[in-house]
């Protein structure tokens, strides 16, 4: 007996633990499924790598889930309401934390990832801050 395929909806939150593989997963998602990436990390920080608060960061969320089609790649455990009341999937990276921690420390290092200004996230966009 074969099983059936899986539906994925069309409004997707992957999240896990840092150094999970969320961004590598979300991107092999968004090949094969054609949904767009929403990389929260891209949304969060203002100029100058200035966190916003509480209000501005629910409101920016609130404009970047408003498409009909995504995968919300990224953890931000105080906004995850606003997610999971637009989600029709979640899907939770649930990795070792050992080896999280072994990928994700180096992402956390001063300077890490930073090329002139700019910063790289794991290959997925280059964005200056």
């Amino acid at each position: 007996m074969s099983e059936a395929p899986l539906a994925l909806g069309r409004r997707v939150i992957v999240t896990g633990l840092a150094g999970s593989g969320k961004s590598t997963f979300s991107l092999a998602l968004a090949a094969k499924s054609g949904l767009p990436v929403i990389h929260l990390d891209l949304h969060f920080w203002k100029p100058g790598w200035v966190a916003p608060s509480e209000t501005e960061w629910r409101e920016k969320q609130c404009g970047v889930l408003a498409a009909d089609a995504w995968i919300a790649d990224g953890n931000y455990h105080e906004t995850l309401d606003l997610r999971l009341e637009r989600a029709d999937t979640v899907v939770f990276l649930d990795m070792p934390w050992w080896l999280c921690a072994g990928r994700g420390v180096p992402a956390r290092l001063p300077n890490a990832g930073r090329v002139a200004g700019r910063v790289r996230l794991f290959g997925v966009a280059t964005v200056a801050r």
